[in-house]
């Protein structure tokens, strides 16, 4: 392939990747509002997030029987994690309490929630001590990404080891930290991959059809 044949192919893989982009955004934009609504770990639990994907959720206690984190190859540092929380009203938190000894203390062999339906992605936090203090939020801003994502086989094989009976098919995943996009803004993405991909194939097949 020649130099000319090999940038437009790229501008045609280019333009996939935001036309692909572009329709998740669109498709999220269609779901949230800008405008946040809060909603309790319980009542996000138990109903969704209704007609707006963009949350506050409140009352919720970030599990601590294990998480699942990425990071990048050679580096301590992590670039996103997926760990799951559960209700502050609910029956786990309540087996915790009844657990805590006189002294306030939790055993070390502290049981696995049954039934876990909220799943916290994020990208800010990177290390164990920025995951304390994450824990200790009252809110978490972000947008539910069920209608464009799921988690990838490798991360519901680990989050399984530390949570059997997990039901994926079931859980919400809340990015922390996202805000949807305008239906415009989305529309303009999508529109400019799908002209990149144009572009690419066009200028392609004129070089082949001159070939």
């Amino acid at each position: 392939m020649s130099f000319v044949g090999r940038i437009l192919l790229i501008v045609a893989i280019l333009g996939a990747v935001g036309a692909w982009y572009g329709f998740k955004e669109f498709r999220l934009a269609g779901a949230a509002s800008q405008t946040p609504k809060t909603i309790s770990c319980k009542d996000l639990e138990a109903n969704g997030p209704g007609e707006n994907a963009h949350v506050n959720v409140t009352d919720f206690l970030l599990c601590p029987n294990g998480f699942v984190y990425q990071s990048q190859k050679n580096s301590t540092r992590w670039s996103k994690i997926w760990v799951p929380a559960v209700p502050l009203d609910g029956v786990f938190v309540e087996q915790l309490r009844k657990s805590m000894s006189a002294d306030g203390k939790l055993p070390s062999n502290i049981p696995a929630p049954k039934n876990v339906r909220i799943i916290i992605k994020t990208a800010n936090v990177h290390n164990e001590s920025e995951l304390d203090s994450f824990a200790d939020k009252e809110t978490l801003q972000g947008l539910v990404v069920n209608k464009v994502e799921s988690l990838g086989s490798e991360e519901k094989k680990i989050l399984s080891q530390s949570y059997p009976g997990i039901d994926f098919s079931t859980c919400w995943i809340v990015e922390e930290g996202r805000k949807p996009k305008s239906r415009g803004a989305a529309a303009g993405i999508l529109a400019g991959g799908g002209a990149g991909v144009l572009v690419g194939l066009f200028g392609m097949l004129r070089r082949a059809g001159q070939g």
